[in-house]
């Protein structure tokens, strides 16, 4: 997995799931503390789904692979996680 990856990822998902800031640039990138705040929500709220490492539980599609089905922009990870996935076990979360 790429490492650079996850950070922004455990980044971005810190930032949807405390800030309520849809529509934005992520406004928590490279902040030290967000990240480590992001990786622990991401434990506590997406890795049953999604594996520990983000590459995928069995429930929860591999995040780190790069395919992003509902989009790839900061604001449309965003809204696939504060509004969830209509039809899909991806609940919203925020």
């Amino acid at each position: 997995m790429n490492a650079g990856r996850y950070i922004g990822l455990v980044a971005l998902i810190g930032a949807a799931l405390v800030l309520v800031v849809s529509g934005q640039e992520n406004p928590v990138a490279g902040n030290t503390a967000a990240i480590q705040e992001g990786a622990s929500l991401f434990r506590a709220n997406c890795s049953p789904c999604h594996g520990l490492n983000a590459q995928g539980g069995g429930r929860g599609p591999d995040l780190t692979a790069g395919r992003w089905v509902h989009g790839s922009s900061d604001a449309d990870i965003f809204r696939t996680i504060t509004r969830g996935v209509p039809g899909t076990e991806m609940r919203p979360t925020g």
